[in-house]
């Protein structure tokens, strides 16, 4: 953690052993982290390099005034990322929970006039509602559908990508990142405009099926496999 975020990373690492925050603390690149998913996310994604990969990093560095869409924001980790790799990023954050949208929009500060949070389920038809079972809103696994012991629930209509992404009349997507615990083949089902304009993807996958249905969608609009490791799979323009 401290190769990432300097001293205050053993602080990190402390709590991420307790699974609890004494008191919430500043960090560079993330700002304040005050929850333990915050940190959960930075040690997988960052530290442990999960998400890390020289080539987007350069392709955001470089692009002047580059755009990415993040699907599945949580506690918008990635997307303060994204704007540390290029402050002129623009990013459009999808998350199906409000409260992960206000909770980004907080820890952003100064930088949230570079975010644009939309709060909807992905899916391949628009107006189709969902149930969502929850106990935690900033838990990353927050899913469609019934999860074990979930304290609440909450009711959705499900949107295309497409449909969500046309106000903004994009012509180039710089990197699109979709982590939406399972659900990923039926949001590119309803991405078809939007994979035309993306240059690279990342994609978290949560089973073989999810993979497969993925990759043909994703194959079928001009993007190729680049590289894997574990859950994440990079795709790039071919």
């Amino acid at each position: 953690m401290s190769k990432i975020v300097g001293p205050k990373g053993n602080y990190l690492a402390f709590c991420r052993s307790m699974r609890r925050i004494p008191f919430p603390i500043s960090v560079p690149i993330f700002g304040r982290i005050s929850t333990i998913p915050e940190i959960l996310n930075i040690h997988d994604n960052f530290a442990a390099g999960e998400l890390r990969d020289p080539y987007i990093e350069a392709s955001l560095r470089n692009t002047l005034r580059p755009v990415v869409v993040d699907c599945g924001v949580n506690v918008g980790v990635t997307v303060r990322w994204w704007l540390n790799l290029n402050p002129s990023c623009q990013v459009i954050g999808i998350d199906m929970m409000q409260e992960a949208q206000d909770f980004t929009v907080r820890c952003l500060g100064d930088r949230k006039t570079a975010y644009t949070g939309i709060t909807a389920a992905l899916d391949a038809i628009d107006g189709q509602e969902v149930t969502i079972h929850f106990t935690n809103a900033l838990e990353g696994t927050n899913r469609i559908g019934k999860t074990e012991h979930a304290a609440s629930t909450r009711t959705l209509l499900t949107h295309q990508l497409d449909s969500l992404l046309a106000p903004h009349a994009l012509t180039r997507i710089e990197l699109l990142k979709i982590d939406i615990e399972g659900h990923a083949a039926k949001a590119l089902a309803g991405a078809a405009n939007t994979l035309a304009v993306t240059q690279n993807l990342i994609l978290e996958v949560h089973s073989e099926d999810e993979l497969g249905e993925s990759e043909a969608i994703l194959f079928a609009s001009g993007l190729r496999l680049r590289r894997f490791r574990n859950r994440n799979v990079w795709f790039k323009r071919s």
